[in-house]
């Protein structure tokens, strides 16, 4: 059956497992709210922890996403997704979308920095859609530099693989509502060291592109959610 992997890498407490577990939980979302309408100063929305444990070793998440029937992307107008295009996620009805598809995602903790690159290739599958999603704290100048160098060698990987289909990596800068003045230099810095927009220009395989959200208001995630979906709709049954 045809799938996508998409393997998750970025530093310590970056925020990798909070977010998937968003992403994997936000079906349950109406549900939690109404069955507690106060909730619990130390959980988000949907009942999960604000923060998590660090990662030791690799998670595996599985995702379904329901393809939409016809997916609605407008390049000159850059529309965004519907929401009915994920009932899964927004409370919606699949009536409209095609069979799901499961994202499997390959969590890499972030001790493992040195062998993100070994195990990014084994869990490279040729014959599918690979991503990769790569998650970083923006206020954190050291890791910055660090996992930046590493970006670039998975980047390098998947660059390498002519005859795959094209790889889609996303740039995710995590923890937004924590700052409160400053944000735009903070992500426009965080840029630069990264060197993104000479990644962008560099890249034939990849398509590169970033966007920032914060576990703890959700703003920002309903974006990582369409890039998900940007790759399920290649997907053929």
């Amino acid at each position: 059956m045809p799938g996508v992997t998409v393997v998750c890498a970025g530093s310590i407490g970056a925020g990798k497992t909070t977010l998937l577990n968003i992403l994997k939980s936000k079906k349950q979302s109406n549900a939690k709210a109404n069955d507690d309408e106060k909730g619990d100063e130390n959980t988000n929305d949907l009942g999960l922890p604000k923060t998590s444990t660090p990662t030791v070793g690799i998670n595996h998440f599985q995702i379904p996403v329901h393809r939409p029937a016809s997916y609605l992307v407008n390049k000159n107008k850059k529309d965004r997704l519907v929401d009915h295009c994920f009932p899964f996620l927004t409370g919606g009805t699949s009536s409209d979308s095609k069979p799901s598809v499961d994202v499997n995602v390959r969590e890499l903790g972030g001790g493992l920095a040195p062998l993100w690159l070994t195990y990014a290739k084994s869990f490279f599958d040729p014959y599918n859609k690979n991503g990769l999603l790569f998650v970083i704290d923006p206020s954190n100048k050291g890791q910055l530099c660090s996992a930046g160098l590493h970006l670039i060698e998975l980047i390098q990987f998947y660059e390498d693989q002519k005859e795959a289909a094209q790889v889609k990596v996303l740039i995710a800068f995590s923890k937004l509502d924590t700052f409160e003045t400053g944000r735009e230099k903070l992500l426009s810095e965080a840029t630069a060291i990264l060197r993104l927009d000479y990644l962008r220009a560099w890249c034939k395989n990849c398509v590169v592109s970033s966007v920032s959200f914060s576990s703890e208001t959700e703003e920002g995630i309903d974006n990582i959610v369409d890039w998900l979906a940007s790759i399920c709709q290649e997907v053929q049954h």
